[in-house]
């Protein structure tokens, strides 16, 4: 069923999850800070197996391939758009040998045991109980793993953000997606009406899971946390983040 230019989509587990039509290209900025941390700081001795949990296009992947030379690398993204561009892209990476691509929901990719796993801004957004998303992730954590993932903080920020777009979701028409990109398009003239359009679906999109209800529940399963800080804010409409890091 068509929603105004999203679609709505059922997971294995039966739940509705609205995603954008297209593919979705990261962006660049984000991406070479997120990936430099990881390379640099929060990659463990030895990492030999990288999970990048919702891998969108793969941009994230194809920039650790080159930082991390010894390590095999898999992403896991929902979106069938987003694989398509994501099996292109690494088709053409001289690192492709290394790199591995799951389609569909992650809670049911069983690939082994991974040194690294990392998510992006993705956590928020899937559509289970943050118990089952947190005992995923610890099952796929090798003994001596990290985790490192980027999600929205408990702010008020984020509060006023997030009933924001419950009012637009409610009220959601051509005419609100346009102002949204006209308003997008006078903030960020940097980027292109093709990149902005592409974004345009997550004003709409409710946060589900925080940074902190994430980090308490694996606390709880067992790991510990060794760094948190904050996210640099690419846009307005952004729910400001935190990236964490924990380990066994």
């Amino acid at each position: 069923m068509v929603d105004a230019g999203g679609r709505i989509g059922v997971t294995p587990h039966g739940v509705r999850r609205m995603t954008p039509t297209g593919s979705f290209a990261s962006n660049p900025t984000t991406i070479v800070w997120f990936g430099r941390r990881i390379a640099d700081e929060f990659s463990v001795p030895g990492t030999h197996r990288i999970l990048d949990v919702g891998c969108g296009d793969g941009t994230l992947l194809l920039d650790l391939a080159p930082r991390l030379p010894h390590a095999s690398l898999a992403g896991v993204d929902y979106s069938h758009e987003n694989m398509l561009v994501a099996h292109d892209r690494v088709a053409t990476s001289p690192h492709r040998d290394r790199i591995r691509l799951h389609e569909g929901d992650y809670l049911t990719v069983h690939d082994g045991t991974f040194d690294l796993i990392i998510a992006q801004s993705s956590l928020q957004d899937i559509p289970v109980p943050v118990g089952t998303l947190a005992a995923k992730l610890v099952q796929d954590l090798a003994p001596t793993g990290r985790v490192v993932f980027t999600m929205p903080s408990r702010c008020l920020y984020n509060v006023v953000l997030n009933g924001f777009r419950r009012l637009l979701r409610a009220c959601r028409s051509p005419f609100t997606d346009r102002a949204i990109l006209s308003v997008a398009s006078r903030l960020h003239p940097e980027h292109s009406t093709a990149f902005l359009r592409d974004r345009v679906e997550y004003m709409y999109f409710v946060v589900r899971h925080h940074e902190a209800s994430m980090r308490t529940t694996l606390e709880r399963l067992g790991l510990r946390t060794i760094a948190i800080e904050p996210m640099p804010q690419t846009s307005w409409g952004q729910p400001r983040h935190n990236l964490t890091v924990m380990s066994r």
